[in-house]
């Protein structure tokens, strides 16, 4: 489930909050709340300059906004109990919201992967949430090798250990316990290191 409408709200960039939005916008035109705004409403709150007229859309805009949230999680809810895969959801959720999305397509589409995501955290935070879940100040993670991922991935299917896994991709075998919560804080300082380590330099282990 989400909550919509919410300028700085964890939900904002996600598909579930643009597709509430449209939902939403639409609901505000039927009504006669044109969405955007008329540049002759651009300066004046609530499309209007009446304060009763004001307190009257302020209603219709918030109450179409709950409508809104109420039709994108129900669909969630329906998606949730029909298709989607119960045990790839339960590990999802384990992790930081930000990772979920690249865990739950990973565990959902492989019973491999499903398996390494329970059993090493951080090394399936390594190889399937690499690509935008993680903030660095110094690193671009654009630069990460997108062959050095599918051939993780990979490794994973053909039934690779963990060691050679882990080694390949420069996570150390000492996170194997680490919990999903806290795991992204470290791979994100493996990562540091790997992003820094010059070519044909073999794995770095930041840690004892």
């Amino acid at each position: 489930m989400i909550t919509g409408g919410f300028r700085y709200g964890m939900f904002m960039y996600s598909q579930e909050e643009s597709l509430r939005a449209a939902i939403h916008h639409a609901m505000l035109n039927r009504a006669g709340l044109s969405w955007p705004p008329n540049p002759d409403q651009q300066h004046s709150k609530y499309w209007s300059t009446d304060k009763d007229e004001q307190t009257r859309n302020r209603q219709i805009y918030h109450g179409f906004r709950l409508a809104s949230l109420k039709i994108i999680n129900n669909l969630i809810r329906e998606v949730l109990q029909e298709a989607a895969v119960p045990e790839a959801v339960t590990q999802a959720r384990r992790f930081r919201f930000g990772c979920r999305a690249g865990i739950y397509h990973a565990g959902a589409k492989s019973h491999r992967a499903l398996q390494l995501i329970e059993t090493f955290p951080a090394l399936a935070l390594a190889i399937y949430c690499s690509k935008s879940e993680y903030h660095f100040s110094t690193v671009d993670i654009r630069s990460k090798p997108s062959e050095q991922l599918s051939e993780a991935s990979a490794m994973v299917e053909r039934g690779v250990s963990l060691k050679r896994i882990a080694g390949f991709m420069g996570v150390p075998m000492a996170l194997h316990k680490v919990k999903p919560g806290a795991a992204g804080c470290r791979v994100s300082q493996v990562k540091t290191e790997i992003f820094r380590r010059p070519r044909g330099i073999g794995p770095v282990f930041p840690f004892p």
